[in-house]
């Protein structure tokens, strides 16, 4: 989540020169996508301060995108080929859509000279076949943008990729009658009609953002009560004859309707709960990939697939503020035959199970005790007499005392002698016995816990006076 598009550029030119690149690249956040956006591209701007989206780059002629080239249809084909596209918005070229062309024209002076030529009507929408090849060309264009934008939301009414889709062109656009267009509306999309007036616009100007969201459609439906003060729409004769159309000024959304449509947006992903998905999908792909980094069994996907998803979803569970609820509820799966706590998680065809490692990097730890081995000794030795100097370090506070704790280690082998008390090494057996001569002292019950060893932060404490 950014302030704007040019932070997230910058932030992206940045990552690229990073040794690990940009961490957003694996959390696959939705993404928005402008097509014809205009030179400055005022929604994409207005979705990007939003947050919770990520913002593709815009597409226009203005902006160096020019959609009738090879590599304008090649960058277009890019963006909406991105798995992660959840909205996407096209406002393709409206002239040769008005229905004024052809009505005389009033100017300023009081002469009365004809309009701009007409190009199509009811019986014609895709144009007159009696048009000069120049205009032709021009009207051949301005279809190629207008069907490209309804193909692309009926695509994405049928197979859902993007989710939402919206276009806009004026509220009296012969875009509206072609047959692309009827057809969406009986799929069920709908039309948010308003003025550019009533977000800030200098003029009265009908629209109609043409779409899926419901969101949307609520913040830009708006019925203009005739604003007081707006400018005309008088037009002007050039020295050299052409004609200037105030409604050029126009073509770039007022800000408060990019804001509007970006809260329609952002409420719509809030409403599908689409960011939390997203999180959660980044959540068990982190899992996976730490698990496939410790255990043979984890290391296969077929078993690291759902244990981490388990963790993900456990890991919501994990609220700050409810930890003894958190601890409590660790106690509840105690086995009987022990003091041990574990997971399990069918896994596989076979219905094997597979022990769930404790999260245990999710809470925030901090070094008590460090200290070097004065001798060597085998790592499950070292490991249970690590746990024995803990607990004389809890016995130094009475507070402690007549209670339940839990303790993690990286270790199956010392996490399954913690919970018997006894082991078939006389090695083990020491430090074993040291323990439960202090349980019985302080009168506590140790719970043993097992993570693996990448998510054991006592190993950083350890691995110093090694390097020493």
């Amino acid at each position: 989540m950014l302030c704007s598009l040019e932070c997230i550029w910058e932030h992206r030119k940045h990552s690229i020169r990073h040794s690990r690149g940009c961490p957003r690249k694996s959390w696959g956040l939705p993404k928005f996508g402008e097509r014809f956006s205009g030179a400055h591209a005022p929604l994409s701007h207005a979705v990007a301060q939003m947050g919770h989206i990520e913002v593709q780059r815009p597409f226009d002629l203005l902006r160096g995108s020019d959609f009738f080239s090879d590599a304008g249809r090649e960058e277009l084909t890019e963006l909406l080929d991105d798995p992660f596209l959840y909205c996407e918005h096209w406002a393709p070229e409206c002239k040769l859509f008005s229905r004024a062309r052809g009505k005389k024209i009033r100017l300023p002076s009081g002469r009365i000279i004809a309009g701009p030529q007409p190009v199509r009507d009811a019986n014609h929408l895709m144009g007159f076949p009696w048009l000069k090849s120049q205009m032709k060309a021009r009207l051949r264009k301005s279809n190629s943008m207008a069907i490209k934008a309804l193909r692309r939301g009926e695509t994405s009414k049928q197979s859902g990729m993007p989710r939402h889709w919206t276009a806009e062109h004026p509220k009296n656009s012969w875009m509206w009658d072609f047959t692309l267009a009827k057809r969406l509306e009986g799929l069920g999309m709908e039309h948010a009609i308003g003025s550019s007036c009533c977000f800030g616009g200098a003029r009265q100007k009908f629209y109609s953002f043409f779409g899926s969201s419901e969101e949307i459609k609520q913040r830009l439906t708006l019925e203009c009560p005739g604003h007081q003060g707006l400018l005309t729409y008088e037009v002007e004769q050039n020295p050299d004859g052409s004609l200037y159309f105030p409604t050029e000024e126009g073509a770039e959304y007022p800000w408060a309707l990019c804001l509007a449509y970006a809260r329609g947006l952002r409420a719509q992903l809030d409403k599908e709960k689409v960011f939390e998905q997203v999180r959660m999908q980044a959540r068990e792909n982190w899992y996976q990939d730490e698990l496939q980094k410790s255990t043979a069994r984890l290391a296969d996907p077929g078993t690291s697939k759902p244990v981490g998803t388990y963790l993900a979803r456990w890991e919501q569970e994990m609220k700050p503020g409810q930890e003894e609820a958190h601890l409590r509820s660790l106690l509840q799966r105690a086995s009987m035959r022990g003091t041990d706590v574990r997971f399990h998680l069918m896994v596989g065809t076979e219905e094997t199970t597979q022990e769930v490692p404790y999260p245990a990097m999710l809470w925030r730890w901090k070094t008590i005790i460090s200290f070097p081995w004065k001798q060597p000794a085998h790592i499950n030795e070292l490991e249970l007499n690590a746990v024995v100097v803990t607990a004389k370090h809890r016995a130094r506070n009475a507070s402690k005392f007549h209670s339940r704790w839990i303790h993690v280690v990286d270790s199956t082998v010392s996490r399954g002698a913690l919970s018997k008390g006894r082991s078939s090494s006389r090695r083990l057996n020491t430090p074993l016995r040291k323990q439960a001569a202090i349980s019985l002292a302080q009168n506590t019950y140790m719970f043993p816990v097992w993570t693996i060893s990448r998510w054991n932060f006592s190993d950083k404490a350890s691995r110093k006076h090694e390097e020493a």
